[in-house]
């Protein structure tokens, strides 16, 4: 049995914006159910990130820094961001460590998020306004 080109789309769609990431509230949204998951998953065509993260994209690299960070954040909310080493490579700084896999991230205190192979997060007040998404040199 093949996913319903309708299901995709609606899946794709969802990715498109999201670095090629969706949730598994967004696929059951989608229309795709466990089966269709487990399927796509077993197959190769869809990437578990994180518990409740897949990437759905077409690089034969698999899925890059920034669509495993994204995973990451979507399953931990929006109080989470990418913190030390992952967020230093997502800016592009160079002469760090070699990469290990771990992406880091900081929360704030009393969220309950844990760490777990893979994620170490990292406990600090963070503002309460959202991060800049992009940042930019000046001369």
């Amino acid at each position: 049995m093949t996913i319903s080109s309708d299901i995709l789309r609606r899946v794709r769609a969802t990715a498109s914006l999201q670095d090629w990431v969706v949730t598994a509230p967004q696929l059951k949204a989608a229309g795709a159910d466990w089966n269709t998951v487990r399927r796509m998953t077993r197959s190769g065509q869809w990437v578990p990130l994180t518990r409740g993260s897949y990437w759905v994209g077409r690089d034969d690299r698999g899925p890059s820094l920034r669509s495993r960070v994204r995973g990451a954040l979507l399953t931990c909310g929006p109080q989470v961001v990418a913190a030390g080493p992952t967020a230093a490579r997502l800016l592009g700084i160079q002469g760090l460590p070699r990469d290990d896999g771990t992406l880091h991230l900081a929360a704030p205190p009393g969220r309950e998020i844990r760490s777990r192979p893979g994620i170490r997060v990292h406990r600090t007040p963070l503002s309460p306004t959202p991060p800049a998404r992009h940042c930019t040199a000046s001369p």
